[in-house]
């Protein structure tokens, strides 16, 4: 028997068992834990020993092949694959989704920090309502995700709201036309409004030059970052087992869990069937919010019961880049700028990230161009003239998803994922982007009206949970308890995204992994 087991092996999942290392205890990590393929990966260790001049095109036209291009909304891919994505309706976990957009859940090692934009921001309370606990409770626990998670960025305006919570920060050189728009805004009128800070991108990015992940801007955050620079959770995780203090345990499906005689036993699958269980002290969930979802409705037998799925939902506006814009340099494509705003009509923070169109945008915009027949370097020249900011906004103004899981034989069950839009949206995204508008005229820039089909009705959005959120009272069954308890279960915590009460707009790998450190700490440290 172990002291602790932890499912899954994505943001949360690592946070949590990295604590219990920190306090001394043993750990099995249990996960489906599906990986590249061996050809994608000799490629990736290859490029990862060479500069990005010396790249030769067949390698990188392998890893940053990507056909959703074409989609009206393109998904960013691990080096071309997309193994990090659960496949609809295929087992062991089949689900169906009504709204081609709705999330689906990771079964990849290291969930979907495989593929996320790394932008990482503490919580604000006004964000937070609703909620147990509140941002200092949350502090130290930043500090400590912050001690192994690389973080670079800038000390400047964002820190009145958004404190960094480390006494170090990187730098990485982000795109001249994006510096131009970030030097508009310092000199702006702006700085002392405080309804809107901004300032560099906070990154889980390791930048400088001291060291071999240091980002050497090859230009393809979006397919992949073959130098380990855009930090991921299995970063964390191969430490621990190369270490022996964490077990890791791929090719299992979790079915469902059972607490008996003060321990816990969790009942998981084979890849070839079989039926094993793993007994340990106390168990931590992390299988993301869908899939800790489908853990606990298929323990407690929930079928056909319908659970909310919080969602955050926003909109891309483009911003028209003031005189010639300046020839572009390599960079980084991941988010340059934070704009972080509030409109009259809520208290609630809006997250914009800026940047130029990173990869997947200009390849979506190249494919328009040809279809439009445009003339050859029309992408390019659109590209430069413009930013983008990509704007999300808190679960409070957003439609959100609804997780029914449902009998199906021979599979045994199957997870539905219904959509339920939010009809005033649309209303509401152009009212922000006006907002927007106005307050960026001042520092004398641009704001053109909201593009794309983020602004439906549908929420649209890579950050959801809330399924099974932390409570004062719990009402429903699936309601938890600070510490993440699902009622009738002592020993038994969820520490994803699941148990967040709401989903801030500003970003969410931070919180979720500060609160499953916080979880797991107060729950070990208090028997």
């Amino acid at each position: 028997m172990t002291d602790a087991i932890v499912i899954g092996s994505g943001h949360a999942g690592v946070a949590a068992a990295t604590e219990l290392a920190r306090l001394g205890r043993s750990t099995v990590m249990v996960d489906v834990g599906r990986v590249l393929d061996e050809d994608r990966l000799r490629v990736v260790a290859r490029l990862g020993r060479l500069d990005p001049p010396d790249w030769d095109e067949t390698s990188v036209d392998l890893i940053s092949r990507n056909p959703t291009l074409g989609d009206p909304l393109p998904r960013r891919l691990d080096f071309g694959s997309d193994h990090v994505y659960e496949p609809d309706g295929v087992p062991p976990l089949p689900t169906v989704r009504r709204f081609p957009f709705a999330p689906v859940a990771s079964l990849a090692r290291g969930g979907r920090s495989n593929v996320w934009g790394a932008a990482v921001l503490p919580t604000h309370d006004n964000d937070m309502e609703g909620w147990p606990i509140d941002r200092a409770d949350l502090a130290s626990h930043y500090r400590q995700v912050l001690r192994t998670m690389p973080l670079s960025g800038a000390r400047d305006g964002l820190e009145a709201e958004f404190p960094v919570y480390r006494d170090s920060i990187d730098q990485l050189t982000i795109p001249p036309t994006a510096q131009l728009v970030l030097n508009r805004l310092e000199s702006s009128p702006l700085t002392s409004d405080p309804d809107i800070v901004f300032g560099r991108s906070r990154l889980a990015v390791t930048g400088g030059h001291s060291s071999p992940r240091s980002c050497r801007y090859c230009g393809m955050c979006h397919s992949g970052c073959a130098y380990g620079s855009i930090d991921a959770a299995t970063h964390h995780l191969d430490p621990l087992v190369a270490s022996g203090v964490v077990e890791y345990r791929p090719g299992l499906t979790v079915r469902t869990i059972e607490e008996t005689s003060g321990r816990v036993v969790v009942r998981c699958v084979t890849v070839d069937g079989r039926t094993e269980r793993i007994t340990g002290d106390r168990l931590f969930i992390a299988g993301g919010p869908i899939g800790s979802t489908r853990i606990m409705l298929e323990t407690l037998e929930l079928w056909d019961h319908p659970v909310r799925l919080l969602s955050t939902q926003g909109f891309v506006a483009p911003i028209l880049v003031p005189g010639r814009a300046p020839e572009p340099a390599a960079a980084m494509t991941l988010a340059a700028c934070f704009v972080e705003f509030r409109t009259p009509a809520s208290p609630h923070w809006i997250h914009a990230q800026v940047s130029p169109p990173n990869e997947l945008a200009t390849g979506r915009l190249a494919h328009l161009t040809a279809r439009l027949h445009l003339p050859s370097g029309a992408t390019d020249r659109i590209a430069r003239q413009f930013l983008v900011a990509l704007c999300s906004m808190h679960s409070d103004d957003a439609g959100h998803h609804v997780l029914t899981l449902e009998r199906d034989e021979p599979a045994g069950h199957r997870m539905v994922v219904d959509t339920v839009p939010m009809p005033s949206f649309p209303a509401t995204a152009r009212r922000a982007a006006e907002h927007l508008r106005r307050l960026l005229r001042q520092a004398g820039l641009q704001v053109l009206p909201p593009i794309g089909p983020m602004v439906g009705p549908e929420p649209i959005s890579w950050h959801f949970g809330g399924s099974m959120p932390m409570l004062d009272r719990r009402e429903a069954p699936l309601d938890t308890d600070v510490l993440g308890r699902p009622r009738g279960f002592d020993r038994t915590h969820v520490v994803d995204a699941s148990v967040l009460p709401s989903i801030p707009a500003t970003t969410l790998a931070l919180v979720t992994m500060a609160n499953a450190t916080r979880i797991v700490h107060e729950s070990v440290q208090g028997g």
